[in-house]
C-alpha cells in the first residue's frame, strides 16, 4: 500500500491512543437504576462491595475515577494497547486509587478462571470494532468471570442508525491506507478526498451526511476517528443478532442501558407499539422498536435468567438520583421519538427541588406528600431521566481519593484533555468538561465566567 504498513492489533489500528472518555451507561448506578426499572435485581446490595472487568478500557482514565468514587469496588480494566495499560497504572498510582489494576492483554489470551469473580464485565464499542473471533471471546469471557447473578454490559453501533456510515467507513478506511503519516492526519487526508467523491456525483457522501461529520469532528477529538473508522473489522450490529448470541453462551437480555428506550410509551408512538404488539418473536419485536427510534447505539444489560432475581416492590423508591441541572433552568418537556414528552407536575418540580441539595432517594421525597402518589414520582423520574434533567446515583460514601482523582482531571481538562466525570460521595458523576474548567480555575487573576453555576453543579452532584 502507498502509505506503507500500518501496526495493528488484529485489524485495530494502533498509531495513536484512544482519547480519555467517558460511557455513564457503563458505571455500576446506572446499571443497577435500569435493572430495577426493569423488575430484575442488581448484583450487589446498595453499597456492597463488587467486582467489576472492563474490556477495551482505553487509556484508563475513565476506570480510575469509577474506581475513586467506589472504594467498595475492586476494579480489572483490560486493554491490547501497552500505552493503555501503561496510562492507566500510573494515574492510579499518581491519585493514590488501589482499587483498580490494568492488565495489557488480548481477548484471547484471557483464561477461563476456576471460579468467576466478578459482578459486572462491561464492553464499550467493542463488539462493532473487533473480528468475530475476538466478539467469541468477549462472551466467553463474561460467561467464565461473572457470579451468579452479573451482568454484561454491550455497547455497540447499532443498525439501523449507521447504515448511511456503512460507505464512508469501508472507503475511508482505504483510502486512509493509501496516505502517509499518523493515523489522524491519514484520516484527514481520506476525510478530503471523500469531499470530492461526494462532489463529483457519490450520493452515499451526500451533504447531509457530510454535515454529520462535520458535526462529530467539532465535538470529539481528533484521535477518535482513526479508532472508530480505521478499523479492519468496524461493524455496526442488529440486536438480534446480538442477543442470539449472547444467548449461545448462556445469557439473556435483561434490559436497555440507554434512556432513549427507557419506556416504550415515552419512546415510541402508540400506534408503533400496536404494530409491536402485533408481532409474536420477540427478536422482530425489538428490531422493530430499533427501526422505529432509528437506533444508531445501544447498550444491553444480559443477565442468565436462572439466577435473574426480582427486585423487592420499594426498590426504585429506595434509589438515589442526583440533579444534573439546576431546578430553575429545568424545562418540563423534552424530545423522544415519540414526539414531545410534557412532564410539567408536581411530582417533577418536587424532585427537581429536593435533588436541588443534592443526590436523595425517591421515597423520601414521595414521604413529604408534595409530589402526590408513589406511582407518580417514579412517573416523573422517568420522565425527567429521559430528559438528562437528573441520573442515577448511589448511597453516600466518603471516597478517600477522589480529590486527587478530581485534581488530576481538572488539571487535564485546562489544558485541553482529560474526559468530562469526576467522582462524587455517591458516585462517578458526568458533567461537561467546561464546568469542570470553570469550577477549578483560578480567578485571582479575573473573573472566570460560569464558575458560580458550575460550582452549584458540583454541590448538586456532591463532588469535592
Amino acid at each position: 500500500m502507498a502509505g506503507g504498513v500500518r501496526e495493528t492489533i488484529e485489524g485495530y489500528v494502533l498509531d495513536d491512543v484512544y482519547p480519555s472518555n467517558f460511557h455513564r451507561e457503563f458505571t455500576p448506578n446506572w446499571i443497577d437504576a435500569m435493572l430495577r426499572h426493569r423488575g430484575i435485581a442488581p448484583p450487589r446490595a446498595p453499597g456492597a462491595p463488587f467486582a467489576l472487568m472492563d474490556l477495551g478500557c482505553g487509556d484508563g482514565l475513565a476506570l480510575v475515577v469509577i474506581a475513586a468514587a467506589h472504594p467498595e469496588g475492586r476494579f480489572v480494566g483490560v486493554d491490547a494497547l501497552p500505552e493503555h495499560a501503561a496510562l492507566g497504572e500510573r494515574v492510579a498510582a499518581e491519585c493514590g486509587v488501589d482499587n483498580v489494576t490494568f492488565r495489557c492483554a488480548r481477548f484471547a489470551d484471557l483464561a477461563d478462571p476456576p471460579e468467576p469473580e466478578f459482578d459486572y464485565v462491561t464492553a464499550q464499542g467493542v463488539m462493532s470494532w473487533v473480528s468475530a473471533e475476538n466478539q467469541c471471546h468477549v462472551r466467553r469471557i463474561a460467561a467464565s468471570h461473572l457470579r451468579p447473578g452479573g451482568v454484561a454490559a454491550l455497547g455497540y453501533n447499532a443498525l439501523p442508525g449507521w447504515k448511511d456510515a456503512l460507505a464512508f467507513q469501508q472507503m475511508v478506511r482505504m483510502l486512509a491506507d493509501e496516505e502517509k503519516g499518523g493515523a489522524v492526519a491519514r484520516f484527514d487526508a481520506a476525510l478530503g478526498r471523500i469531499r470530492a467523491l461526494g462532489a463529483a456525483g457519490a450520493a452515499s457522501f451526500s451533504k447531509t451526511f457530510m454535515e454529520w461529520i462535520d458535526g462529530m469532528r467539532a465535538r470529539l477529538p481528533g484521535s477518535y476517528f482513526p479508532h472508530e473508522y480505521l478499523n479492519l473489522y468496524w461493524t455496526p450490529h442488529w440486536s438480534a443478532e446480538m442477543i442470539e448470541a449472547m444467548a449461545a453462551f448462556g445469557f439473556s437480555y435483561a434490559a436497555t442501558g440507554r434512556t432513549d428506550r427507557l419506556r416504550e410509551d415515552f419512546c415510541l408512538k402508540a400506534a408503533q407499539r400496536h404494530e409491536i404488539d402485533r408481532i409474536a418473536n420477540p427478536l422482530a419485536r425489538e428490531t422493530a422498536a430499533d427501526i422505529f427510534v432509528h437506533s444508531s447505539f445501544r447498550v444491553d444489560l444480559y443477565d442468565r435468567e436462572p439466577s435473574r432475581r426480582p427486585a423487592p416492590p420499594d426498590a426504585r423508591l429506595d434509589g438515589w438520583w442526583a440533579a444534573a441541572i439546576a431546578a430553575d433552568d429545568a424545562e418540563y418537556s423534552c424530545r423522544t421519538a415519540a414526539g414531545t414528552l410534557k412532564f410539567d407536575n408536581e411530582a417533577s418540580h418536587a424532585i427537581m427541588r429536593a435533588l436541588e441539595a443534592g443526590p436523595a432517594q425517591l421515597g423520601p421525597i414521595q414521604a413529604e406528600g408534595e409530589a402526590g402518589t408513589a406511582a407518580d414520582v417514579l412517573n416523573g423520574a422517568d420522565a425527567l431521566f429521559i430528559a438528562g434533567h437528573i441520573l442515577p446515583a448511589g448511597p453516600p460514601v466518603d471516597p478517600p481519593a477522589a480529590r486527587a482523582v478530581n485534581a488530576y482531571v481538572a488539571a487535564q481538562v485546562r489544558a485541553g484533555a482529560g474526559t468530562g466525570v469526576l467522582a462524587g460521595r455517591h458516585g462517578p458523576m458526568p458533567l461537561p468538561v467546561a464546568a469542570i474548567a470553570a469550577a477549578t480555575a483560578d480567578g485571582a487573576s479575573g473573573e472566570v465566567p460560569d464558575r458560580e453555576a458550575a460550582q452549584a453543579l458540583l454541590t448538586r452532584l456532591a463532588i469535592a
